[in-house]
């Protein structure tokens, strides 16, 4: 159905075609500005929740100093347990050298022999002019003390051939040795370096320790492989010696111990400060925020004080001028003067109004069946004197047979209504056309109201703005109509769009979102 109200009458008109659009008598604006569209000053009750700051860097901070303690944790405790192992070895090395020099010195063969070379049985020293027993006994006292080593529970004896030539597993000697990496690294020494390792002991290991194994220590020993050398330098001989250091093992036990305490501590001291500064600055953070709202909310009040002050000036300044003229005239003058402070009157009312409207919460609670045509009828009809006064025409259209009703509140979107349709005739001073159109008939989609006027049209500046509060380009406004309206919009689960340009006039689109149930 399409009603037409031309300089104040309503008219009956022809029924636009079904899923006909109102025929707009501007062109369609290229710029346009919606209230969900991110515009600042969005309304306090549609705000994110606070991003909670010390919660977040507390478990960031957590993770991030745990990872960073673990880290160096290992590694330095890997450090530790090697520098360790890499001293006892070489202590071990020394050792045995220094033994192997001595009995070459207790058996005479200084610059004849090294005790490397006649480890291996099968050397002969009778080439050297070392008689073989002088050599047997050398090597016997040398493996001697070896066995007797403090910790020792194993040692071996390999020659240039990578036989084992001598045991303290006697069952084992002779036996060719397998693929072995640290023997071969021993070899290829040219001087006196140690391999070791630190390991655990395996059951094959076990049995094959027929000799010393006391079977404590838990369980973990020290091989270690040390190289012994002939004449010319090289490699004569290596002796593989397996220890189990009770000892060393407590001592690597208490340092990885203390390395690992003294991380957690620091880790537990470094994300306590850093939770201290974050907490404190979370503090002066709130602090500062409350100070800035505090400071805006001054700055409103202000402002407002402001706008009321220069808006209700001007009607007061009305009211008195009409009351005097009323007290010295008659007739049809002083009805005229009586209508006057009776519309300055109404003008103050209807701001004030708005200003309680906007400074207040928007009550949803008392949610009820509106219906928007009606309420847009009941708005136009009171405008009726308005629109007459400034000869402007009116095309209101309703599209469907569905009675568009959503759910809300009956007096809140009835100041939505006359404040989107007063703004449009207050945009035509000198007349024009102001097209409504109430577009709810297509299945579920949301109800429409669109107000289309052919006043001058706004600026991409003035469009950037419209939603911002006190700003307003009438001298009669206090600019507190829209942000209103958008508030309004806001709570029905709505939208409000403007597309608008320089002499091309104005378009409202009003979505509302909250549809009563059984109107579709």
């Amino acid at each position: 159905m399409e009603l037409s109200i031309v300089n104040g009458g309503l008219r009956a008109g022809r029924p636009a075609a079904a899923g006909g659009a109102a025929t707009a008598p501007f062109p369609a604006s290229p710029g346009e500005v919606s209230s969900g569209a991110g515009v600042a000053n969005r309304p306090v009750e549609n705000a994110p929740d606070r991003f909670r700051l010390l919660k977040w860097f507390a478990a960031a901070s957590f993770v991030a100093v745990m990872m960073v303690i673990a880290a160096f944790a290992a590694l330095l405790s890997h450090f530790v347990g090697e520098a360790i192992l890499r001293h006892d070895a070489t202590l071990t090395s020394e050792f045995i050298g220094n033994l192997a020099d001595t009995e070459v010195l207790h058996g005479g063969m200084i610059g004849q022999l090294t005790l490397g070379q006649i480890l291996d049985p099968h050397f002969d020293a009778d080439r050297f002019d070392v008689s073989a027993e002088r050599a047997a006994a050398a090597r016997a006292e040398f493996l001697s003390h070896v066995a007797m080593l403090p910790d020792v529970v194993l040692v071996k004896v390999y020659s240039q051939a990578r036989e084992l030539v001598w045991s303290t597993a006697v069952g084992e000697i002779g036996e060719p040795e397998m693929a072995n990496r640290e023997l071969e690294r021993a070899f290829r020494q040219k001087k006196l370096t140690v391999s070791h390792s630190f390991s655990p002991f395996d059951d094959n290991q076990v049995r094959r320790m027929d000799h010393g194994y006391a079977g404590d220590g838990g369980g973990y020993f020290v091989e270690e492989y040390i190289p012994l050398f002939d004449m010319n330098g090289e490699v004569a001989s290596v002796v593989e010696v397996y220890k189990q250091p009770k000892s060393l093992r407590h001592t690597l036990f208490t340092g990885k111990l203390l390395v690992w305490t003294l991380a957690l501590f620091s880790g537990v001291v470094l994300f306590g400060a850093l939770v201290w500064i974050a907490r404190r600055g979370e503090k002066l953070i709130n602090q500062q925020q409350a100070r800035l709202i505090d400071a805006e909310n001054l700055m409103v009040i202000g402002e407002m004080s402001a706008a009321v002050a220069h808006g209700i000036r001007n009607p007061l300044a009305a009211i008195r001028s009409s009351a005097e003229l009323a007290l010295e005239s008659d007739g049809a003058c002083l009805k005229r003067n009586l209508d006057s402070i009776i519309r300055q009157s109404d003008r103050l009312g209807r701001w004030l109004k708005e200003l309680l409207i906007y400074a207040g919460p928007i009550n949803s609670h008392s949610d009820e069946a509106v219906d928007v045509g009606a309420v847009v009828h009941e708005c136009l009809a009171g405008m009726r004197t308005q629109m007459e006064k400034q000869r402007v025409d009116v095309v209101l259209t309703q599209r469907g047979e569905i009675v568009p009703v959503i759910s809300g509140s009956r007096a809140v979107v009835a100041q939505l209504a006359h404040t989107v349709l007063s703004n449009a005739l207050e945009a035509m001073p000198r007349g024009g056309m102001l097209r409504v159109t109430i577009d709810g008939q297509s299945g579920r989609r949301p109800l429409r109201v669109v107000v289309e006027d052919s006043g001058p049209g706004m600026t991409a500046e003035q469009m950037q703005q419209i939603f911002k509060p006190f700003f307003t380009t009438k001298s009669t406004g206090l600019g507190i109509g829209l942000p209103l309206a958008r508030r309004i919009i806001d709570r029905l689960g709505g939208d409000i769009a403007f597309s608008s340009r320089p002499g091309a006039g104005t378009r409202v689109e009003i979505t509302f979102g909250k549809l009563e149930a059984g109107s579709e």
